[in-house]
């Protein structure tokens, strides 16, 4: 089996995702914020967990997925390699027989 770097293309499309996510996360924060009436302590803690829901939903909407750049097949979680803290996330295409390395890693936690 062979081994190869992802494109590029998916690495900036996927950050690309990331960031528009974060900047709907942001306007939904500063529309609430800047809103007139005084709301309570339990308002701000449900706005701020509707935004992270937001943020959520706007990045898996947003989030391209992994297609093998030889065959176009899309890859999905059953062609995932990597999934401990610190691996680097692959894809394996099993009709070309290439493992496509995305340049992401499983994120510590």
């Amino acid at each position: 089996m062979q081994r190869r770097p992802a494109p590029a293309s998916f690495r900036r499309k996927t950050l690309l995702a990331f960031e528009l996510s974060g900047l709907a996360l942001m306007a939904v924060c500063v529309v609430f914020f800047f809103s007139p009436p005084p709301w309570p302590i339990w308002g701000y803690g449900l706005v701020l967990g509707g935004c992270f829901v937001v943020f959520l939903l706007a990045f898996r909407w947003s989030a391209p997925p992994f297609k093998c750049p030889g065959c176009g097949r899309v890859l999905r979680r059953a062609n995932r390699k990597g999934f401990d803290e610190g691996e680097p996330i692959r894809f394996v295409c099993k009709g070309c027989d290439i493992e496509w390395d995305t340049g992401f890693h499983v994120p510590d936690g």
